[in-house]
C-alpha cells in the first residue's frame, strides 16, 4: 500500500489512502479487511442470515435486503450504521436503486440484474475465436445473475432473458442452451429460439 502510484495525463501520482484503484491485488486486500469485521459481527451476535434476508458486497459496494422485523434489532441496526467498519474504511450511501449492474426494489424486496440493451455491449457472433470466447461475456453474466439475484428463484428467468438478448445478437439457441446450462442446468429446455 506504500507504492501505490498511478500515471495520469503523462504525470505519476502517489494515492496517500487506501488500495490503489485498477489493482488487481485491490479487491483481495479490501475483502479481507472488512470481511473481518463481518466476521466479528457474525460472532458478536450469532446471526444467521434468512432465506428472505439478502446481503452482498463486492470490495465497499454493499447491499443488504432486511425483513421488516429485523430491521431494528441490535445486530442489524449496526450492520446497516455508515460506521460500521472501522477508520479509514467508509460507506456511503447510494441515492438511485441501481447496484453494480441490478436494478434493487425497496418494495418488492428484489434485486434484478439489468440486461444490457445495446449491441455494442455484446461481443459479435462473427468474432473470431472459438464459441467459448466469444459466449464468455454470456457466461460471466450469468454467473453475476446467479450470485445477485434476489430472490434466488428469479434468477432462471433473467436467464432466460438473456438468452433472448443473445439470440437478436446473432447467437444460435442451441449453441447459448449449452452455455447456460453449465450454471443453470435446470434451464437445458429452455424456450424455442426467437424469430
Amino acid at each position: 500500500l506504500q507504492h501505490s502510484y498511478f500515471t495520469s495525463l503523462g504525470t505519476v501520482y502517489k494515492q496517500k489512502r487506501g488500495s490503489w484503484i485498477g489493482s488487481p491485488a485491490s479487491p483481495a486486500l479490501c475483502n479481507l479487511t472488512v470481511s473481518f469485521d463481518e466476521h466479528i459481527w457474525t460472532l458478536t451476535y450469532n446471526c444467521h442470515i434468512t432465506r428472505t434476508t439478502f446481503c452482498t458486497r463486492y470490495v465497499d459496494n454493499r447491499l443488504i435486503i432486511i425483513d421488516k422485523e429485523l430491521q431494528q434489532t441490535e445486530p442489524f441496526v449496526t450492520l446497516t450504521d455508515l460506521n460500521f467498519y472501522q477508520q479509514p474504511v467508509t460507506l456511503e450511501p447510494e441515492e438511485d436503486n441501481k447496484f453494480l449492474g441490478f436494478k434493487v426494489d425497496h418494495n418488492k424486496h428484489t434485486c434484478t440484474y439489468i440486461i444490457p440493451p445495446y449491441q455494442w455491449q455484446y461481443r459479435s457472433a462473427s468474432s473470431a475465436g472459438s464459441l467459448t470466447i466469444t459466449l464468455s461475456g454470456m457466461t460471466s453474466r450469468l454467473h453475476i445473475i446467479k450470485r445477485g439475484t434476489f430472490p434466488k428463484r428469479n434468477a432462471k428467468h433473467t436467464a432466460t432473458q438473456l438468452i433472448v438478448q443473445y439470440e437478436k445478437q446473432g447467437f444460435k439457441h442451441d449453441d447459448l442452451v449449452k452455455v447456460v446450462t453449465k450454471v443453470f442446468p435446470e434451464l437445458k429446455h429452455v424456450g424455442q429460439k426467437v424469430h
